[in-house]
């Protein structure tokens, strides 16, 4: 999962949905990773139900360099208090990135540009041995 992103629903009891308020997490591991709710970085950690039963929290794998192909990070992300509800199980979630050094492939764009260059310069080297 590397510069991926998953997206995560908590799910409030039906009895309690309107009562929870927000739901705090904490990531521990050494993982590059960061938390997002409704496409912004979690602030302090807290994921807010806004009053409702559910919540969508992204968990996105930020680019490392120090892995090679094959090597793994883990980082478990842990919902350790809610207001207004009780936590049920599972409460944690375990993040994997893979490292991996492919090359990336050209956009088409750049395979355009890549071949109008190729082409020009072909180009003038034959009008040069043509002289």
């Amino acid at each position: 999962m590397e510069r991926e992103s998953e997206t995560v629903h908590l799910l409030a009891d039906t009895d309690q949905g309107d009562q929870v308020g927000s739901a705090t997490v904490a990531v521990s591991g050494d993982a590059r990773i960061s938390l997002e709710q409704n496409g912004s970085a979690l602030s302090g950690g807290t994921v807010s139900f806004d009053g409702s039963a559910n919540a969508e929290l992204t968990i996105r794998a930020l680019g490392d360099e120090s892995l090679e192909d094959g090597e793994e990070k883990t980082a478990t992300v842990t919902i350790t208090d809610a207001s207004g509800a009780n936590i049920g199980d599972p409460r944690t979630l375990t993040v994997t990135v893979e490292g991996s050094t492919a090359v990336p492939v050209l956009p088409l764009v750049g395979q355009l540009l890549l071949a109008l260059l190729l082409t020009a310069g072909g180009a003038r080297l034959y009008r040069r041995r043509q002289q």
